[in-house]
């Protein structure tokens, strides 16, 4: 899969969410629902890339520096849900 990250986008380079502790850092949520930037959400499995297209947060998710997938969903805690079942809750 080639990366579908928006080009017109700025990576900020915080971290959105937290699979550690399971927080959400609702700050950065809102940053990124109001700007055209790309947050963090990392995890012991994975690396997500997370933006807002204007409907939905869309989470890239990459393994072993490679893109595998876009999970799509209307908030963070979903996404987290999604990724967590798909790649590990750590």
């Amino acid at each position: 899969m080639m990366s579908k990250i928006p080009k017109n986008y700025t990576h900020i380079h915080k971290e959105i969410a937290s699979n550690f502790d399971h927080t959400v850092i609702n700050e950065v949520v809102e940053q990124v629902k109001h700007e055209k930037v790309i947050a963090d959400y990392p995890a012991y499995n994975f690396l997500g890339y997370v933006w807002w297209d204007g409907k939905q947060f869309n989470c890239e998710i990459w393994q072993y520096k490679e893109p595998v997938e876009i999970i799509k969903a209307p908030t963070i805690e979903e996404i987290m849900g999604t990724a967590s079942d798909k790649y590990g809750v750590q």
